[in-house]
């Protein structure tokens, strides 16, 4: 009823009442009073509806313009990357890894591929003798906005093991730069964004009732990691804290959780 009480007059002034809220950030008491009396003075109508309708715009301009400016999480506009597959197939090694191709940037393309090939290198380093294999995959966990994240995933069997090694590894690359990220770098400086990631943690191993080998140690600046659109997913190698049987041991964090933190470069 009250919108469409004042509706008539809203619609006569818009032009004037966009252009007020389009500096509603130098908000003040007085400037809202005055524009409501000016519209309203050759109505002979009350200020109050109008005071209520003034807030009910200005809280739905304000909503609108926050929600677009925390939209995503990543600031850069770039799309999805392509990915094509790199292989090496030997004997006892058999290796599959991403390779970027068609960026604009050929220097930023190549320095990222060959990253990820260096980590497919020194994966195959241990390799001794016949008896001792290595395989690899990888799983693209996000790739858009210019920020590409992966894994990789690599398995050691020498006889006569019971059962292969198995060794996950991220990479979180800038593909506008080519920057590989570490974990530090998504927050703002003097955060204390270890000690928020540990509470979180910490508060995810309660309610798993998960069993740790030892007290969990906390979040460090080296710590691995990986995105996904849902969030920061901290992980550990098999062992560290838990049994074999039980896989990588993933910690995922919502972005919801750590966006006030996050460095402005991520938030848009």
């Amino acid at each position: 009823m009250l919108l469409l009480f004042c509706a008539p007059v809203v619609l006569s002034r818009f032009n004037r009442i966009h252009e007020y809220f389009s500096h509603f950030w130098c908000y003040n008491k007085k400037e809202v009073i005055d524009l409501a009396n000016s519209i309203f003075k050759h109505k002979k109508m009350e200020i109050v509806p109008f005071i209520l309708l003034v807030v009910m715009i200005g809280g739905l301009y304000i909503g609108v313009h926050q929600a677009k400016r925390i939209a995503t999480f990543f600031s850069t506009q770039g799309g999805p990357v392509n990915i094509v597959t790199g292989q090496v197939n030997q004997e006892n090694i058999h290796l599959n890894y991403p390779q970027i191709e068609g960026l604009a940037n050929g220097l930023v393309q190549n320095k990222i591929n060959a990253q990820i090939v260096g980590e497919a290198n020194a994966f195959m380093e241990p390799m001794g003798d016949a008896s001792h294999s290595v395989d690899s995959r990888y799983s693209i966990e996000f790739n858009k906005n210019s920020i590409l994240s992966l894994t990789l995933h690599e398995s050691h069997y020498r006889k006569p093991m019971a059962h292969p090694m198995h060794y996950l590894n991220g990479m979180t690359v800038n593909t506008t730069t080519g920057q590989v990220l570490q974990l530090g770098d998504l927050f703002k400086a003097k955060s204390d964004y270890q000690g928020r990631l540990t509470a979180i943690i910490n508060q995810q191993i309660i309610e798993k009732d998960l069993h740790l080998f030892k007290p969990f140690e906390g979040v460090n600046p080296k710590q691995e990691f990986y995105l996904t659109t849902d969030g920061i997913v901290i992980y550990y190698q098999l062992y560290y804290y838990t049994p074999y049987v039980y896989g990588f041991l993933k910690f995922n964090i919502p972005y919801g959780q750590v966006a006030d933190i996050m460095q402005s470069g991520f938030i848009k």
